[in-house]
């Protein structure tokens, strides 16, 4: 396993901050040379610490308005045979087992409240080893993927 020290943790900071900061930048951000960024990174890709980038989306912008939090209850032992089956939809963007009051914490977002209640009575309603699920709907956002909201 790969001991990460400050410079990797800079690294990593930095393209939190934001994953397209080429290694130019991450040079002069983290002061070391950029061959030493370029090894550093491909060792933190190898080992997979960095597990790959992603871009943070507005669901709304592309009409998925229905956003929630959904906590669901298994029966014992189904827990990871039910989070494989939801974390498959389409709809669901995490999907976690947890402890506590219920087995597993889903996100998930679809188009309006009519396609919300098909989901939660058809799709999730329909999985094996279901017992509950407690939906929360999200009113409004403050941080995602460790970006602070735009709108405050």
């Amino acid at each position: 396993m790969h001991k990460i020290d400050d410079i990797d943790r800079k690294i990593i900071d930095c393209l939190r901050e934001d994953g397209r900061t080429s290694f130019r930048e991450l040079s002069k951000k983290v002061g070391v040379k950029e061959g030493t960024i370029r090894l550093r990174f491909n060792n933190l890709m190898k080992e997979k610490i960095i597990l790959g980038f992603t871009s943070t989306v507005d669901e709304r912008a592309i009409d998925l308005r229905m956003h929630a939090l959904l906590f669901i209850k298994t029966k014992l032992g189904k827990a990871e045979e039910v989070a494989k089956k939801l974390a498959q939809m389409e709809e669901v963007r995490f999907c976690a087992i947890t402890t506590g009051l219920c087995d597993i914490i889903i996100e998930m977002f679809t188009g309006d409240s009519e396609t919300f209640s098909k989901f939660i009575n058809k799709k999730i309603a329909s999985i094996e080893g279901v017992l509950e699920a407690q939906t929360n709907v999200v009113l409004k956002t403050y941080k995602v993927n460790y970006i602070k909201s735009q709108n405050e």
